[in-house]
């Protein structure tokens, strides 16, 4: 945990906290969406790049757990801070566990990603065919956004 955060609770086995610095992070989002005064839209992307960053960082949490050796090294936190978030393992993990556990974050946002795709997909055209077809193809996926 860093020194200034709050306590919100625990994700499974893994306790979460928010530093006070994350109140930059949320200001941002008024920025990042082009100065949007719609706070319907506003708490909506607050609460997708937040729960965004929560599972990238529970991933590396929930990897870093798997190969602990012992109740000492299971001990981990997450912290949302202005620069996203920190998981913070308390193991000495040779390099190759470590690299599953830094590998997980990325791989969890690469399926939030693929997810995310697939839903849009089936806004924009409205069927599942198309979701199947943008999910493994680039050139599949603009070929069904022109025809919607």
């Amino acid at each position: 945990m860093m020194p200034g955060s709050l306590y919100l609770g625990h994700l499974g086995p893994i306790p979460l906290y928010v530093h006070w610095s994350a109140l930059f992070l949320v200001g941002m989002t008024w920025f990042w969406t082009g100065g949007s005064t719609d706070p319907v839209f506003l708490v909506s992307f607050i609460l997708v790049l937040l729960g965004s960053i929560v599972l990238h960082e529970l991933g590396h949490g929930m990897a870093s757990r798997a190969i602990a050796r012992n109740e000492a090294e299971r001990t981990v936190t997450i912290t949302l801070w202005a620069f996203g978030g920190v998981c913070m393992s308390f193991g000495s993990h040779q390099p190759w566990p470590r690299l599953f556990v830094v590998l997980a974050g990325p791989a969890v946002s690469l399926l939030l990603w693929c997810l995310g795709g697939m839903v849009i997909s089936l806004v924009a055209t409205g069927g599942l065919e198309a979701t199947a077809m943008a999910m493994w193809s680039p050139a599949a996926y603009i070929g069904a956004m022109a025809s919607a």
